[in-house]
C-alpha cells in the first residue's frame, strides 16, 4: 500500500494526537491508504483506455448563411408639361392631382419631381419641364396614371421598368398624349418584377375622351381638315349610340371602321402622334366598351 503522509501538526491542530508528542520538527505519521492495491487481475478485466473521439461537427467547415439577393425592381414614369397622379392597386397616391393641384406622397419609397430644361440652341430658361413619378421597389400590379395637360401639344408618356434582378425591361413602354392646358389623359402601367417579364402599358378610353382626342388634334393642326375632323366624330358618336342601345358587335363594328379610316387617312391628312392615339383609343373601346 502507498501510505498517505499526514503533518503532526495538522493532527494537533484536529485534537488527535497529545501535544506532548511535539518536538521542535513536525512528526510524520503514516495512515494506510483506504484504497485497495488494484491487481493484475484487475487491470486486465478493465476496458482499455481509449483516447476522446473528436467532435465530428468541429471537423466540418463553417458554414456561413447566403445572403439574401437585393431587391433591384424600378419603375419610372415621365411626360414633359403634364403633370401626373399614378395610383397603386390599394388606392394609394404620388403625384400632383392635375384637378387641385394637390400633392400626394403615399405609395411607399416613391418620389415625384419636375425637371426644367433649357434650350440648348437658345438658351431660353424652362422650355420644357419633365414630370416624374419613380418607384423603387414597386408592388406588381397594375397602376392607374392620370396625365393633366399644362400645355398644348402632342407629347409621349414613357415608361421604365426593371425587374428584380436589376435587368431593364425592352423595349421601353411609350404612349402619345394629346395635350390641351387642362385636359386629363388616363393610363394603366401593369407592372411585372420577375426575371424575363415585359410589362404593359394601355391607354384607357372612353367615348367622350376619344372625341375630346379628334377635337384637341384638330384645334393643334393634327387634323388638317375640318371635314375629315367631323367623319372621325360622326363614326365615334356612332358607336357610342348602338353601345347604349345594348348593340355590342355594332358598336365594335363601327369602331373597327374607325380604326382602318385613320390609318387609311396617313400620312397626309393625320400626324403620326395623332393617329396612333386614336387608335390606341379604339382598340380599348373595343375590348372594353365603357362609354
Amino acid at each position: 500500500m502507498k501510505p498517505t503522509v499526514l503533518v503532526l501538526s495538522a493532527l494537533l491542530a484536529a485534537g488527535l494526537v497529545g501535544c506532548e508528542s511535539a518536538e521542535s520538527e513536525d512528526v510524520v505519521a503514516e495512515v494506510a491508504d483506504p484504497t485497495p492495491a488494484r491487481t493484475a487481475e484487475d487491470s486486465a478485466a478493465l476496458p482499455a483506455s481509449r483516447e476522446p473521439e473528436a467532435d465530428s461537427t468541429t471537423l466540418e467547415p463553417e458554414r456561413r448563411a447566403t445572403p439574401p439577393t437585393p431587391d433591384r425592381s424600378y419603375l419610372t414614369i415621365n411626360i414633359a408639361d403634364a403633370r401626373l397622379l399614378v395610383t397603386d392597386s390599394t388606392g394609394r397616391r404620388t403625384g400632383i392631382d392635375p384637378a387641385t393641384g394637390e400633392e400626394f406622397l403615399e405609395i411607399p419609397r416613391a418620389v415625384h419631381y419636375a425637371d426644367a430644361i433649357d434650350d440648348d440652341v437658345t438658351s431660353e430658361a424652362a422650355v420644357v419641364t419633365v414630370f416624374s413619378v419613380e418607384i423603387p421597389r414597386p408592388s406588381e400590379g397594375r397602376y392607374r396614371v392620370l396625365v393633366g395637360g399644362l400645355k398644348q401639344g402632342a407629347r409621349r408618356l414613357q415608361v421604365g421598368a426593371v425587374t428584380v434582378e436589376g435587368d431593364v425591361q425592352r423595349p421601353l413602354l411609350k404612349a402619345p398624349v394629346i395635350l390641351e392646358v387642362g385636359s386629363t389623359s388616363l393610363f394603366e402601367v401593369e407592372y411585372f418584377s420577375s426575371p424575363g417579364a415585359t410589362s404593359r402599358l394601355t391607354r384607357l378610353a372612353t367615348f367622350e375622351s376619344t372625341l375630346e382626342d379628334i377635337s384637341n388634334c384638330f384645334e393643334q393642326g393634327l387634323i388638317p381638315d375640318e371635314a375629315t375632323a367631323n367623319e372621325l366624330t360622326q363614326r365615334i358618336r356612332a358607336a357610342a349610340e348602338a353601345e347604349a342601345a345594348n348593340e355590342s358587335a355594332a358598336s365594335r363594328n363601327r369602331l373597327d371602321e374607325f380604326r382602318t379610316v385613320v390609318r387609311s387617312l396617313l400620312p397626309a391628312q393625320i400626324d403620326t402622334a395623332a393617329a396612333q392615339a386614336l387608335r390606341e383609343d379604339a382598340d380599348y373601346l373595343i375590348r372594353e366598351p365603357l362609354g
